[in-house]
């Protein structure tokens, strides 16, 4: 998956914003079922977002209720913010 410039950069403006802390990590050689949606049509702005965990992909997976907290921040802030202009720029490509 080839994370979307235009929506990862809308993610962290809102993050700077509303003061919500965001970590960035860019990580080699992971796949995303995000590529799935990214080949559909003509194609769909996709970015990978999640709550820092400790012992990821695994039952005893610890997270900080602070980190889930602010995530949920966040998203709620994108959600309110994708009106129909910001959709029509997340989605041009050319």
């Amino acid at each position: 998956m080839i994370p979307n410039h235009k929506l990862s950069d809308l993610f962290q403006k809102l993050a700077a914003d509303s003061k919500i802390p965001l970590q960035i990590s860019v990580v080699a050689q992971y796949g995303s079922d995000a590529s799935s949606i990214q080949k559909y049509s003509t194609g769909r702005p996709a970015i990978n977002f999640a709550v820092p965990t400790r012992y990821t992909h695994l039952h005893t997976g610890v997270i900080d209720w602070a980190d889930l907290d602010h995530a949920i921040d966040l998203l709620v802030a994108v959600l309110a913010h994708l009106d129909s202009g910001t959709v029509a720029g997340l989605t041009k490509f050319h």
